[in-house]
């Protein structure tokens, strides 16, 4: 094998032309960087930073988190705490919170769908001494479909209302406990069934709230979860929202029914996909919120001249972003008026099963209160 030194040395281009090509390629790499340097100095016109804060969720209403009107259309946060932290778990794991009520000044009531023990919160601090969980009588840890409370005003006590479930005719009704909370216990006064049947399973009554109209009658406004009071493909059909208003009736047997007394539509405003509860403060002002769009409705109610309820047309807001104007408040269940401006608001577990976005994992089982701009 020949020695390094006799090998036969590879011909490259002569020195000048090295020399040449080495300035073409640097005034090339030169060119690039200026191009480069030039392009990112040119501002974006507002339409396309628009585009790239848009909400990628149509359910949000395709929303921009950098419209001039963002501040005016989006609730601040004020407070917050996993309902886990809040209160005295009691060996429950999971607080699928389902609505929520005000007690006297300072506390709120908040049920579970997946519990009969009722949350009462007077303090977002951790395991602070005035909240608790009420015993509910005869509960034996089963799942209670609870999806609503509200306070009656003309008993001094709260209707608990139960989505739906099936009797013994085959028909699928609403279940409306009246009671009273009494030291760490709730005491039921009666229990009643509501006239109105539903179709499809787990397709209730998802909110309830009461109203008392010009006429002086006391009537529980039952908000369907679907559109049009259905499931399936029909209750998606947004804008197309449905309240159950019902009176309360006890027959010569003293049995108690909710009959119906009206069928009234929610504003169309209200484009949501589906309805997730509804609060009224001082009988005329209403707030309808919505989980999968991850807003809510406000709007005033009132009683027509022929005695029936209507509201005005009203505006959404929808609960705050994160930094990518992505929906994070995905499970929000209840919501009640604490002030005029101010909203309390409960959120479920978040759907299992990859039905979700992970980011919805950070708010759900968990309490909050949000200002209204």
């Amino acid at each position: 094998m020949p020695s390094p030194s006799q090998l036969p040395l590879l011909r490259g281009p002569t020195r000048p032309a090295a020399r040449a090509a080495v300035r073409s390629v640097l005034a090339l790499v030169a060119t690039g960087a200026f191009l480069f340097f030039a392009v990112s100095l040119v501002p974006r016109s507002p339409a396309t930073v628009a585009r790239s804060h848009h909400s990628s969720d149509d359910r949000g209403h395709g929303k921009d988190c950098e419209a001039e009107d963002f501040t005016k259309t989006t609730l601040k946060l004020v407070d917050e705490s996993t309902i886990m932290k809040a209160v005295p778990g009691d060996g429950i794991r999971k607080f699928e919170a389902s609505d929520v009520t005000g007690m006297g000044w300072d506390s709120v009531l908040v049920v579970f769908d997946n519990s009969f023990r009722i949350a009462k919160v007077g303090s977002y601090a951790a395991q602070a001494t005035e909240n608790t969980l009420l015993t509910w009588p005869g509960d034996v840890g089963e799942d209670s479909q609870f999806e609503g409370i509200t306070y009656n005003t003309s008993s001094d006590s709260f209707l608990v209302v139960q989505e739906e479930i099936e009797g013994e005719d085959g028909q699928r009704r609403a279940i409306i406990f009246d009671v009273k909370i009494v030291g760490d216990a709730v005491q039921v006064l009666d229990q009643c069934t509501s006239e109105w049947t539903f179709v499809k399973e787990n397709k209730g009554f998802e909110g309830a709230a009461v109203y008392t109209t010009t006429n002086g009658e006391s009537l529980l406004l039952g908000l369907c979860e679907g559109n049009h009071c259905a499931g399936g493909k029909e209750g998606r059909d947004t804008g197309h929202g449905v309240i159950v208003a019902m009176e309360k009736a006890i027959d010569k047997q003293g049995v108690c029914t909710f009959v119906t007394k009206s069928k009234v539509k929610v504003p169309s405003s209200a484009n949501f996909v589906d309805y997730s509860a509804i609060t009224i403060y001082n009988n005329s002002r209403v707030a309808i919120s919505s989980q999968e769009n991850s807003a809510v409705w406000i709007g005033d109610i009132s009683t027509s001249d022929s005695g029936e309820v209507e509201f005005s047309t009203g505006k959404v807001y929808d609960f705050p972003r994160n930094d990518q104007c992505d929906m994070i408040y995905c499970n929000i269940e209840g919501v009640y008026f604490e002030e005029p401006h101010k909203l309390v608001a409960v959120s479920d577990k978040m759907k299992k099963g990859g039905k979700q976005n992970f980011k919805c994992a950070t708010k759900d089982q968990s309490i909050h209160t949000f200002a209204l701009p």
